[in-house]
């Protein structure tokens, strides 16, 4: 990219979900090198889409709560019951 070529991070889904996507923008800003992010479509949305599972549905359920499955059990930034 410095030597002016055109280079491409491609990555599955949305980089932004759990995708480290954050972490290169602001390493590319920080050389001062562009970027353009071109999200896909999370598999937390697609995957239940496919298989005819609403996310939310009137009456049912109004959210839906997606959570990383790297943080242990017992971390206290666990969500597990």
């Amino acid at each position: 990219a410095k030597a002016g070529k055109a280079v491409v991070r491609l990555k599955g889904g949305d980089p932004f979900v759990f995708g480290r996507g954050m972490e290169e923008a602001q390493a590319l800003a920080a050389e001062g090198i562009p970027c353009t992010v071109v999200p896909g479509i999370s598999s937390t949305i697609s995957v239940p889409g496919a298989a005819g599972i609403p996310v939310t549905h009137r009456g049912v359920a109004h959210e839906f709560t997606v959570v990383s499955g790297h943080v242990a059990p017992e971390d206290p930034r666990s969500l597990v019951d």
